[in-house]
């Protein structure tokens, strides 16, 4: 069994939420600047392993938020149910040297 602790900078914090861009299927700390920084792999597997992790995606000025159902080395995957079609989707942080 591994425990998972959260640390005296996540008390209170009720959800962590990064931001995917849909034209490159990358996830990205803030979209809001003039040159977007990629999450690092660490950090998604640490936010993901928190149980807290929203992914925050805009498209055509709709935001849509996701939990991700699996993270695997620096991929997320979110799953959408539109109409009783299912689509997963795939997200990537900056891989680990």
């Amino acid at each position: 069994m591994k425990t998972v602790f959260e640390k005296a900078n996540d008390q209170h914090v009720a959800e962590f939420i990064i931001y995917g861009k849909a034209a490159d299927s990358k996830l990205y700390y803030d979209l809001g600047v003039e040159t977007p920084v990629q999450v690092t792999e660490e950090d998604l597997q640490k936010l993901f392993a928190t149980g807290k992790l929203v992914i925050s995606v805009t498209v055509s000025d709709v935001e849509t938020l996701y939990l991700p159902v699996a993270v695997v080395g620096n991929k997320a995957k979110t799953v959408d149910v539109a109409s009783s079609t299912v689509t997963v989707t795939e997200w990537s942080a900056k891989a680990s040297a």
